[in-house]
């Protein structure tokens, strides 16, 4: 989202002026302590970049006294791939930590064949997160069509019968397929 002219030259109040100062000093500790978390060096190197160039611009609008549009919308772009890129960082770690302990709480005769039914709306299958998670907890990694289905079923209904009714279909066409070698 860019800003308009509209806050070209807003000069900035005396409570946004203690605010933005607040924050600038609690960003300034969040970098020091940085080093403290048991993150990847890659994580903790964009979240310090993150925080520098939030420092700056803050830091810039102080001394200004105004907002100036052109360069919140340049702090704007320079600070959101950093942001989506610490989504991303976090989810990853997340969805291998989920990883890790699902394969450790199934046996592993069980998780040789464990079969998925995820519920979803219809052709969402895609790109879909839970799909993507399952691919590679499996290490299945499925394409762009329905009948790749193996072990992730998708079931396009979010009722429990007729997603228990797709994964029965789909384990008795596998059996007949391996039976009959279809």
């Amino acid at each position: 989202m860019l800003i308009g002219d509209r806050t070209q030259n807003r000069k900035i109040s005396f409570s946004l002026i203690d605010l933005l100062g607040q924050r600038s000093n609690l960003l300034q500790q969040s970098l020091k302590s940085l080093t403290q978390e048991n993150w990847s060096p890659n994580i903790i190197d964009n979240q310090k970049s993150l925080i520098k160039d939030s420092i700056k611009y803050i830091n810039q609008v102080l001394v200004e006294g105004r907002i100036n549009s052109d360069k919140l919308n340049n702090y704007v772009r320079l600070v959101s791939p950093k942001i989506v890129a610490g989504i991303n960082s976090a989810a990853a770690d997340k969805l291998e930590f989920l990883n890790e302990k699902i394969k450790n709480l199934l046996a592993k005769e069980r998780w040789e064949s464990p079969y998925v039914v995820i519920s979803s709306v219809h052709q969402a299958r895609h790109g879909e997160l839970v799909t993507q998670y399952f691919e590679r907890v499996f290490n299945e990694f499925q394409g762009n069509a329905a009948e790749r289905e193996d072990r992730i079923v998708y079931a396009e209904s979010i009722f429990v019968d007729n997603s228990k009714r797709e994964l029965i279909d789909k384990l008795l066409q596998e059996t007949l397929r391996a039976t009959f070698s279809f």
